[in-house]
């Protein structure tokens, strides 16, 4: 016979099935949700320079919108990420940075890529309807009383202009767990981001850093 559920664990399992309950309640045609979330994120960003270049504002099907994005890489965007980096704002995208995700640098020099507000946020809301989808079809919340062990990096190794963290998105989206999850992730953000960590990590990089992470 399971153990009862704590107060937590029963707080946590009437939020789940809310959660369930409003993905049920989903317009079930996928194309048509992934349709309109690209024109949303092209309106959103219809007034950056990349947006303004493109024709975000005019752009009304999927099909045209790859007709005007070329495929790209990388180094398409070096110039507009290290103007970001330096503090100019609405490039490539509206959203305030967040910080700047620091890739491993498998294949050549690690790059900075910038992170928007906008999609960390989504990322978070993406780990937390797959947890809460898990729980939901399960009925199991004893997860809540281990720990949960995440292979994540430092979330700060330095800091660009005006102050904005460079670090790796596995600790940056970690640090940013909410209640009751914040107590359960292993390691916590202060052993990812402990001075022997950062400074491995930042000697990786060929980039002088403009100031130390506190």
């Amino acid at each position: 016979m399971s153990a009862p559920r704590s107060a937590v664990e029963e707080l946590v399992r009437a939020g789940v099935l809310k959660r369930a309950e409003s993905i049920r309640a989903l317009d079930r045609d996928y194309p048509a949700l992934q349709r309109e979330r690209l024109l949303s994120i092209l309106r959103q960003n219809s007034r950056t320079e990349f947006g303004r270049a493109h024709g975000f504002e005019t752009i009304t099907s999927v099909e045209e919108f790859q007709r005007r994005i070329p495929v790209s890489g990388a180094a398409d965007y070096a110039e507009s990420w290290r103007r970001t980096a330096e503090g100019e704002r609405d490039i490539l995208f509206s959203d305030p940075v967040h910080a700047f995700g620091l890739s491993s640098g498998t294949t050549g020099d690690a790059k900075l890529i910038p992170l928007a507000k906008g999609l960390i946020r989504g990322l978070k809301r993406a780990i937390g309807y797959a947890t809460s989808a898990y729980m939901a079809e399960t009925d199991n919340y004893s997860l809540l009383r281990g720990y949960a062990l995440q292979m994540a990096a430092p979330t700060c190794v330095e800091r660009l202009a005006g102050e904005i963290p460079v670090g790796f998105i596995t600790g940056i989206i970690g640090a940013s767990r909410t209640y009751p999850f914040h107590q359960i992730g292993l390691p916590p953000v202060e052993v990812l981001d402990c001075p022997t960590g950062r400074r491995s990590t930042a000697s990786s990089r060929s980039a002088t850093p403009t100031t130390t992470c506190a």
